[in-house]
């Protein structure tokens, strides 16, 4: 993902992108930001495994087939197994049954 010259590692990046931008102070330039409502619940799980398939399999061609495996067996466990504690709504814990789990680390380089 990181190697598509469109795709930021993060606000940082953008950050250091626009301190070598030189503008004139009579150009009329705008920003604009776009953001996904409901990133995480709105990624199918299926989809998004098959695409960390194809993605392994396409640019970590290093990796053994037993190693892709382990990885795609592991990544499943992580996105369904997710509980999510909110104690003002219940004494309970939530199972995510929707979309890619919220609240683990892995969740932010799966949606990437």
């Amino acid at each position: 993902v990181f190697q598509n010259a469109h795709v930021l590692k993060d606000s940082l990046t953008l950050i250091r992108q626009l301190d070598k931008v030189n503008v004139s102070a009579n150009h009329n330039l705008r920003f604009a930001t776009f953001d996904v409502t409901a990133l995480y619940p709105s990624i199918d799980l299926e989809r998004g495994l098959n695409s960390m398939k194809w993605f392994l399999n396409t640019f970590c061609t290093e990796f053994q087939p037993e190693v892709v495996r382990l990885v795609l067996v592991l990544a499943r466990f992580v996105l369904t197994h997710c509980f999510i504690a909110c104690p003002e709504a219940s004494a309970n814990p939530f199972l995510q049954l929707i979309g890619t789990a919220m609240g683990t680390p892995f969740a932010v380089v799966y949606a990437n």
